[in-house]
């Protein structure tokens, strides 16, 4: 399954399998509920119990100086019954202690406890508290706040297997604690300080250290991308004997997609790339010079409601095994960039973004700007290949941007007028910047006129675990992430949790 990175907790940053167990979206949707839309995985551990073996009762050390900002999972996955399940006192997140300092009070050894002394320290908190053995089996997943107290003991005849994994708001500062020094009082390394994953939203990385999440594609053979920069030198030089050439940016995989490509190419009029053709593939084109017929047979039957054309500023988006090509039209050659992209499509689609034709470039004055900054959202959806694609045009006035960030998400950027700054670099009209997801990145305003660009998010599904027996139905992960069987008592976890 992959090496961990610094620590045991840290598989997901290198285990695809632990990662898109971690980022499902039945997984995460129940997180965001209790954290906010900013969610952030800082551990991922594997489980096996022998039989006959206990984990003591316990707080997690990583949660205990955050107040409701950090979410446990324990996932079932072999041979789990009542028999071997966690330990746990409802509502003892809330009782302001940690059982390690309570046991430290009162002079107790962690091994020695015993869980009637357990539940007797949390009614002294709480009348009504008392011990609980959640009766769960394979798949099943509980969540819980990280201050929770629980354990677990072994009392089956088999090895007991489960996966945990820990969540915080990207804020709450996670530090990795002295194994040397597992009770009250709690004490910290400075370094290293764990690796974390952004899994939804977005992040600063002033509190913990991000990293990377493992690629889509373990094994195939395929780059693992990083952040990307281009200065395009726009005009392009065309084919003469073609009429058509491409010139390759970068490709491979991410955390969110099997492949992606960028490419840009130059197409000389009355030349076509290839005839229409349909493909698994989604993709956008962006016109930066001279102008295009996009070539559109799923338009319509008559020729002139499958001509459309494209001009500087304006872009397509084809969806998966839509029909089409372009045929240059200008004087000049036309210069367009393009996306490429697949993702193993989630095994339920919903309704997806259709072909859209948008223009990128922001023609409202300069006065309309607030705050030195104004993005616009153009399109944002689902689509079978991605959670969601957005596409938003921004406008930075001289010294405006923001600060450095990390996203969840796959992010590609153009510039269209004035300069930007990123990553310690200037770039000006028709440079391209491809932000890796979990790579911080910031942008400002360095130059003396308003800087305009176009922003592609690409958000992935995640989830899929192609590489798992089973896939993601019929399998253990299938059971574990069926929102439908967790329905009846998320609404009491919330509650308990608030």
């Amino acid at each position: 399954m992959g090496g961990s990175l610094d620590w045991g907790k840290s598989r997901a940053t290198s285990s695809r399998s632990f990662y898109e167990l971690a980022a499902h979206p039945s997984i995460v949707d129940v997180v965001a509920e209790l954290l906010g839309d900013d969610v952030m995985l800082w551990g991922a551990t594997l489980l096996v119990r022998s039989p006959g073996q206990s984990h003591p009762c316990h707080s997690d050390i990583e949660s205990a100086p955050h107040d409701r900002s950090t979410v446990s999972v324990w996932v079932g996955i072999k041979d789990v019954t009542a028999e071997s399940s966690l330990i746990v006192v409802p509502r003892s997140h809330r009782f302001g202690v940690t059982i390690q300092e309570e046991r430290s009070r009162k002079g107790i050894d962690r091994n020695t406890v015993g869980i009637e002394q357990v539940e007797g320290w949390a009614r002294d908190r709480d009348p009504d508290a008392r011990v609980v053995v959640p009766r769960m089996s394979d798949g099943d997943a509980l969540f819980f706040d990280g201050q929770l107290w629980h354990g677990s003991n072994n009392r089956s005849e088999r090895h007991r297997h489960a996966v945990l994994l820990q969540y915080a708001t990207p804020g709450t500062e996670i530090r990795i604690p002295d194994f040397n020094s597992l009770d009250w009082p709690f004490t910290y390394l400075d370094l290293p300080r764990p690796p974390c994953l952004m899994i939804r939203g977005s992040g600063s990385p002033l509190s913990n250290r991000f990293v990377p999440p493992p690629a889509a594609d373990e094994g195939g053979g395929r780059t693992r991308l990083s952040s990307h920069s281009h200065r395009l030198g726009v005009p392009l030089a065309s084919d003469d004997r073609t009429g058509w050439r491409p010139y390759d940016l970068f490709k491979g995989t991410t955390a969110n997609h099997e492949f992606i490509s960028c490419h840009v190419s130059a197409l000389t009029r009355g030349t076509s790339p290839h005839p229409p053709h349909r493909h698994r593939e989604e993709e956008l084109l962006l016109l930066l010079e001279g102008e295009v017929d996009l070539i559109l047979p799923d338009l319509g039957e008559e020729e002139d409601e499958q001509r459309i054309r494209l001009r500087p500023g304006q872009f397509v988006y084809y969806p998966a095994h839509f029909a089409h090509t372009l045929e240059g039209v200008s004087e000049i050659p036309a210069n367009y960039l393009m996306f490429k992209w697949y993702s193993h499509p989630p095994s339920s689609a919903s309704e997806i973004l259709r072909y859209r034709l948008c223009d990128g470039l922001d023609r409202r004055v300069e006065s309309d700007i607030e705050e030195g900054f104004r993005p616009r959202v153009l399109f944002a959806g689902p689509t079978s290949c991605l959670r969601r694609l957005q596409a938003h045009v921004s406008t930075v006035t001289p010294g405006a941007g923001y600060d450095d960030h990390v996203d969840a998400h796959d992010v590609g950027l153009i510039v269209f007028a004035g300069r930007i700054e990123a990553k310690g670099a200037e770039y000006g009209p028709n440079s391209v910047l491809f932000f890796a997801a979990g790579e911080p990145h910031g942008l400002k305003n360095p130059g003396n006129e308003t800087a305009r660009y176009l922003v592609f998010e690409f958000h992935g599904h995640k989830g899929a675990v192609p590489s798992l027996p089973g896939g993601p139905s019929g399998s253990f992960l299938g059971k574990a992430t069926d929102l439908r069987r967790w329905k009846a008592s998320l609404r009491r976890m919330i509650e308990r949790f608030r």
